[in-house]
Formats: structure tokens, sequence, C-alpha cells
């Protein structure tokens, strides 16, 4: 009898420390994003969960035939087949924002593909091989005018930015805590009441109809099965670790305040980068925005091809020099295929984040030369 009663008091204390983790967990991606906690949902990583809210958003837009989708061809494909897999189940038309020759997105393209017969329109925040941030909220703004769901694969752009899913005023957003130096767990953005009462959760029957709030022991009807609990402590703790290098009276204040510095020193690696490249001749092609005077409307990821190479002898040349960089389409297919760069190895891809120095850019740049010339 003592031996059931103690276990069953340790039971009760194990369940109530859960629960205040995964609380936990969803204020600070809460605050990281700009919403409410019940307006987040964990899962295995991004794809995963774009997977399930494509089928559940496709479903309830009840799509039939002339009814479009609209997607990006500078995006992941987490942001394109998951949508294009839902999408030819449904017979629905897929539609593309095309990239220019600088491989940034043509708005004006965009504004062509959009009309009333979108029931959605998916983008990312920032590409994952080029860096191009995007004029989200402009295009955004362009699904809902006519009343498409909006969609954002913010993966690549959470190590970089703040970012305010209020103000761009989308539907929903997905990003990746490895990516903002967490452990692999995905987190979705969903506008709650959107989330709550429109679209149909595909869930086992005990899971509750309600979003992750006490009342519902923090299980969301969006999150099919046990929780990686260890990964939501440390998503927290990765949350925490940017807070603390703003300042402010509230997490969300030194969140901002941390990507504020954060984005200063990025940008000023990039000038550095792109200034110290545009002298190594026109042999050497970096894929995205160029030009030092734009340096803000990008991340700190430079994809790179050599006339005279292709990707695995260039990349190996960067990596016998100490560089850490890799070779593919790293998932940007769609990208790769469209500048016909698959069958000679795909982008040579190399990154910057905030602990990087100066002195390891020009590094970097010193050994892209190298490269170049041996």
């Amino acid at each position: 009898m003592l031996r059931s009663l103690v276990g069953s008091e340790m039971c009760i204390r194990d369940r109530n420390h859960t629960l205040e983790v995964v609380a936990e967990g969803r204020r600070a991606v809460g605050d990281l994003l700009g919403c409410q906690p019940e307006e987040v949902t964990f899962g295995g990583n991004a794809t995963t969960l774009t997977m399930v809210l494509a089928r559940a958003v496709l479903r309830q837009s009840r799509v039939k035939e002339g009814d479009n989708i609209v997607l990006s061809q500078t995006d992941h494909d987490c942001n394109i087949g998951s949508w294009i897999t839902v999408a030819e189940e449904h017979g629905v038309e897929i539609r593309w924002i095309r990239a220019n020759e600088g491989c940034e997105l043509d708005m004006g393209s965009a504004e062509q593909v959009v009309d009333d017969r979108t029931k959605l329109l998916a983008v990312g925040y920032a590409s994952n091989t080029t860096g191009t941030v995007n004029d989200v909220k402009r295009l955004v703004d362009l699904g809902k005018q006519h009343g498409a769901w909006t969609h954002l694969d913010a993966v690549h752009y959470a190590p970089h930015g703040l970012i305010d899913v209020k103000e761009i005023g989308t539907n929903s957003l997905v990003c990746s805590s490895y990516k903002f130096f967490g452990p692999h767990v995905g987190c979705l953005y969903g506008q709650d009441q959107l989330m709550l009462d429109e679209l149909f959760a595909y869930k086992v029957r005990p899971a509750p109809d309600t979003l992750g709030t006490p009342e519902s022991w923090q299980i969301s009807r969006w999150e099919p099965g046990t929780q990686n609990y260890e990964g939501i402590v440390g998503t927290t703790a990765a949350v925490n670790y940017i807070a603390r290098i703003g300042e402010g009276d509230g997490r969300r204040e030194r969140i901002a305040d941390a990507w504020s510095k954060i984005q200063c020193h990025e940008r000023a690696m990039t000038e550095r980068f792109l200034i110290g490249i545009s002298e190594l001749g026109p042999d050497l092609r970096l894929f995205g925005i160029s030009d030092p005077g734009r340096a803000g409307e990008r991340t700190p990821t430079f994809s790179m091809r050599h006339a005279s190479m292709d990707a695995p002898e260039f990349a190996a040349k960067l990596v016998a020099q100490g560089i850490l960089c890799g070779y593919g389409n790293f998932y940007a297919q769609e990208l790769c295929g469209l500048l016909e760069l698959e069958e000679s190895g795909g982008f040579v891809r190399c990154g910057l984040l905030h602990y990087n120095t100066m002195e390891e850019v020009d590094r970097l740049v010193d050994a892209v030369q190298h490269a170049c010339q041996s």
C-alpha cells in the first residue's frame, strides 16, 4: 500500500513537471515568434508539421477543379513537396512564383498567378540556398486579398532575424529549433481560432479537441502521440540563449534587441564577404544578392559555383583548407533544377552566424580565392 501511494505521488509530480516543461516551451516559442503560447505546436521537424498542415488546409478549403495553390521556385522542398503531394490528391493546379536571373522572387509573377481561385500561398521567409530574404509581408497581403491561406517557411530565417507573425499577418509559419541553436524539434505557429475551429485535425480519438492549454493538459489537437519532451526543454534553452544576447524587460523585448545586434554584425560580415569575392573574377558565380549595398536583404548564407569545376571538386578544395561547407541541392530541388545544376553536383554552400568573426570572413574569402586559382 505504501509503495503504491509513493509511486502515485511520484507520478503526479512527474506529470506536473512535464506539463510545466511543455507550457514553458510554448511560452518561449511564443516569445520568439510574437504569438500566444496556445498558438504553438511542437512536432518532429518542420517537414512533418507542414505535411500535417497541408492535409488539413486543403481539406478545409474544399478544393475543386479549377482551384490552385501558389508556391515559390526558391523554396526548400519542405514548403513545396508537402503541398504538392496533397494538392495532386485533390487535382489542384500548382502555380509558381518565378525566380528571376538573380535568384530572387519575381513579385510581378506573384501578382499574375494569385487570383480568387487560389486556396494557398506558401513561400519561404528566406532562401536556404541563396540567403535572400523575401518580402513576406507583401506576399501575405497579396494572398489575403484573394482569400488564400498563407503559410511561411521560416526555418532558414529563424536564426538570423526577428519574426513577428502578428505584424506579418500570416495564417501559419513553421521553423525548426535546430536552426536557432537548439535540438531537432519542429515549431508551428497557427492562428488560434483557425487552428481550433476551421481546420480538421487528423488525430487519435483520446487526443483533445483543443489547443495546447493548461485545461487540455498542455496537449494540442495538432500533436498526435507522445511529444519529445527533452527536445522541448532544449528548445526553451535555445530561445533563452538568444534572449540573453539582448537587453529589455521581458523575454520578447530581449529577443528583439538580440536580433537587432545580431543583424548588425551579420550585415557587416556579409558586406565584407561580398566585397571580397567581387574581386575574384567572372568565373565565380554567387547565387542571390551580390551587391554589398544590399547586404541587409539577405542572410550570410552563400551558394557558389566556379565555371572550371563541378561542385564536388570545388567543395573539396574548400574543405582541404579547413572550411566547413557542403554541396548538393540542399532540398532546394526546384531552384537547383531551374539553374540546371543537379548533374554537376548542385550548389557549394558556406554559411556564417553571429558567433563568426571578421577574421573568419577574410579566411573564407582567401580560401575561395585559392580554390578558384588552384
